[in-house]
């Protein structure tokens, strides 16, 4: 079909559809990328308030390796000392961690799937102060499904942001003329 045949409705169609999907994917795109840094700082922020506050109550007690009992079970770490587990939470062992940290070099973070698909951030570091070796972990799994939902809606949007453009464009574009 030669462009000279092609009403000029449907030409001031097309390119309204076309200008409106180029905008609404830059929107998208950008959309996704703030929400995804948002949740990953956020899940990185949690990560390093939980791993801060262990080492925290190890330096205070002076190195006594008990005072970690009284920040419960619900907090995923692990100290160690020259290779020898000093002490780990159950929701450690639980969650499948074991393997997490080993390799890591300190002061890393770094992720990790656990054998049952779960996802986890850890937080390899040292308290020095005491030669012991602190492994922190934060399940980050509804925090990566999140993201993968935003994307899917976003990318379901784009088909009835075209439908709605052909149909606000064709609309507009008859009325101008």
């Amino acid at each position: 079909m030669n462009a000279r045949n092609v009403s000029i409705r449907l030409r001031l169609t097309i390119w309204y559809a076309a200008a409106m999907l180029v905008i609404l994917g830059i929107a998208f795109v950008g959309i996704y990328l703030h929400m995804r840094s948002k949740l990953e700082s956020m899940a990185l922020g949690n990560l390093d308030d939980g791993y801060t506050t262990v080492e925290a109550v190890l330096k205070n007690s002076g190195g006594d390796i008990f005072d970690v009992y009284h920040l419960g079970h619900g907090s995923m770490f692990r100290v160690q000392q020259k290779g020898k587990i000093l002490y780990v939470t159950n929701t450690w062992t639980d969650a499948g961690l074991e393997d997490a940290a080993e390799g890591a070099p300190p002061q890393t973070y770094h992720p990790w799937q656990a054998p049952g698909g779960r996802h986890f951030m850890v937080r390899v570091g040292m308290v020095p102060e005491f030669d012991f070796d602190l492994s922190y972990a934060n399940d980050v799994t509804s925090t990566r499904e999140s993201i993968r939902n935003l994307g899917a809606i976003l990318l379901a949007a784009i088909p009835a942001a075209i439908i709605l453009a052909l149909a606000g464009g064709h609309f507009l574009a008859g009325r101008a003329l």
